[in-house]
């Protein structure tokens, strides 16, 4: 119901302004830019989807974010917030090779999300899954099977100061066929490297990941994106629970650009569940994320809102999302 009323006003607002979109493939920025938000997908390398079609302009981006995490059953508790901070840039090496850098600051601190959280989940009628029952704006982690105590009062603490290295090599462009659909095929690689030296997240891994991007643009108006990614984690012994190593994630997207000024974009992402053996966090992970981005003439901001689906157990309660991104 949500997707549909986001869907809707973007198609009201094109057709309210008459506006045919001209060619906008200088000006296409491909899906948003945002990171997986489950509290421990999110630790480590997080494959996102991308614009398969060759690259036409370098650019520099800087996003954050806050999330509120809520996971709990008979097993464990994760209840805290977290925010992370990203600045990256993309270059293109040439038509068929892009590459890109990245640095990522991700921490807990108090963002006040809880009462937004709850009233988001009543407006839409989802369910609380136990939030009313306990104090807001809490930080606190319970795993009776793995921890001799809870943590707790860990407010203001590192979670990530991780670099990563991105490439893509272009696979495959469609010619432009009379109704103007192109689809495009890439493959792409990452190095992530993290360390934090001291806190009850103490860690230094390093991790790798592959993946294949699919990209269509059917017209100037609708386009779609897709990902299916392995990712090779580093499992810490700092770690509260005994992580996977090998995990898959996979991924679509749809945008619909109204107008030159304005998309609106939905996407779905699925990620393995990376705990060995805990209930819920062994199972899949799934992510629904809106987004809206605005153009400017070399550059564009976005907004988004990713809300977990399906498990209410292993994923944050909802996340909000600003980037922008500048093109020269």
């Amino acid at each position: 119901m949500m997707i549909s009323r986001v869907l809707l006003a973007g198609a009201v607002i094109g057709s309210m302004t008459g506006i045919s979109v001209a060619k906008t493939a200088d000006s296409e920025y491909g899906p948003l830019l945002t990171r997986a938000q489950a509290p421990l997908q999110s630790g480590g390398i997080s494959p996102r989807m991308r614009d398969a079609f060759k690259g036409t302009h370098d650019e520099l981006y800087g996003s954050a974010s806050i999330a509120s995490v809520w996971a709990q059953n008979d097993s464990y508790t994760m209840d805290f917030y977290q925010n992370d901070l990203q600045i990256g840039g993309q270059f293109i090496v040439k038509p068929d090779l892009k590459v890109e850098f990245s640095y990522l600051y991700r921490f807990t601190a108090d963002n006040h999300l809880d009462s937004l959280t709850i009233e988001f989940h009543d407006m839409f009628g989802l369910g609380q899954n136990g939030r009313k029952d306990v104090d807001k704006h809490r930080f606190f982690i319970d795993a009776p099977e793995y921890m001799e105590q809870p943590l707790t009062d860990f407010e203001n603490r590192t979670l990530n100061n991780s670099v990563e290295f991105y490439i893509e090599q272009s696979l495959y462009e469609s010619p432009v066929t009379e109704t103007g659909t192109r689809h495009a095929l890439s493959v792409g690689a990452s190095l992530f490297y993290d360390y934090v030296g001291h806190g009850p997240f103490e860690n230094k891994s390093f991790e790798q990941a592959v993946q294949l991007n699919y990209s269509a643009r059917f017209d100037d108006v609708h386009h779609m994106y897709g990902l299916v990614a392995l990712s090779h984690r580093n499992p810490h012994d700092s770690q509260i629970f005994p992580l996977k190593e090998w995990l898959y994630n996979a991924g679509v997207g749809y945008q619909y650009r109204s107008s030159p000024k304005h998309s609106w974009l939905v996407e779905f992402q699925i990620y393995e569940g990376i705990a060995k053996d805990l209930e819920d966090l062994k199972e899949p992970v799934f992510e629904l994320t809106l987004g809206y981005r605005y153009h400017f003439t070399a550059s564009a901001l976005e907004f988004a809102v990713i809300e977990n689906a399906v498990n209410a157990d292993n994923s944050t309660d909802i996340a909000f999302t600003m980037s922008y991104r500048h093109r020269f």
